[in-house]
């Protein structure tokens, strides 16, 4: 709870900060520890110390890099970048460096989190791209390889659990996220798979989209819902046999 609270106190300064400034800071991340936020600016990403300082550029490039995720030992940092025409997953050291190009696919890849034996989860449309709109999750090793699709299921933003259990994503259609009033058949719910028992569950069944999921611990759910006609902050419980 404590790092959740600290998540939100940094993503309440950085944006602050940004308004004052006018810089368009985008999509924080928090490291293993709490010291290190990474964010990208101008299309490249950077790093600062969470008590504040120097921020320092990692990565120099004309394409559009986003969506940094630290890996959970904090010495890397995975993300999505457009060096060859469409966004493929990079993963580069915390200390800088030349990244690293993981996926070669001339589909869109969307990093969404990091499991704890060094995988990288990220979202994609590959093989059911002709008749499903929705993305495909997939994941592919830090230090290279194939990748491989770890749901049947189509969805968006998936992460694991802390204990490697549950898989958290959200389903539902195509539809415009910011329009916090939007009630419809593509509404998003967050769902549940849970790799031992191979089942999934709905977690919520607002009317609105529920989206974005975060864990706590390895039964506790942060997820944003626009139920109330604003995005919100939610919480849910799990039990051990994924209900």
């Amino acid at each position: 709870m404590k790092k959740l609270g600290l998540f939100i106190s940094l993503f309440i300064l950085v944006n602050s900060i940004a308004a004052e400034e006018k810089l368009l800071l985008r999509f924080p991340s928090l490291n293993n520890n709490g010291s290190l936020i990474a964010f990208s600016f101008q299309g490249d990403i950077w790093t600062v110390h969470s008590s504040g300082g120097k921020a320092v550029r990692l990565t120099v490039h004309d394409a559009y890099e986003a969506y940094p995720k630290f890996s959970p030992d904090g010495k890397q940092i995975a993300f999505s970048g457009a060096r060859y025409g469409n966004n493929d997953i990079f993963v580069v050291s915390t200390e800088g460096g030349t990244p690293k190009r993981l996926t070669y696919h001339s589909s869109q890849d969307l990093i969404s989190s990091w499991d704890n034996n060094g995988n990288i989860i990220f979202s994609t449309n590959r093989e059911f791209n002709q008749i499903e709109r929705p993305s495909e999750v997939y994941s592919i090793s830090a230090t290279g390889g194939t990748e491989k699709r770890i749901l049947d299921a189509v969805g968006f933003d998936p992460i694991i659990s802390q204990d490697g259990r549950f898989i958290a994503f959200v389903r539902g259609d195509i539809n415009p996220i910011p329009r916090e009033n939007y009630r419809g058949s593509s509404n998003r719910d967050i769902w549940l798979f849970d790799t031992k028992t191979k089942k999934y569950s709905r977690l919520t069944d607002f009317s609105a989209n529920d989206i974005y999921p975060q864990w706590q611990d390895s039964r506790t759910l942060y997820f944003l819902s626009s139920n109330s006609g604003h995005y919100n902050l939610y919480k849910v419980k799990i039990n051990d046999d994924g209900t």
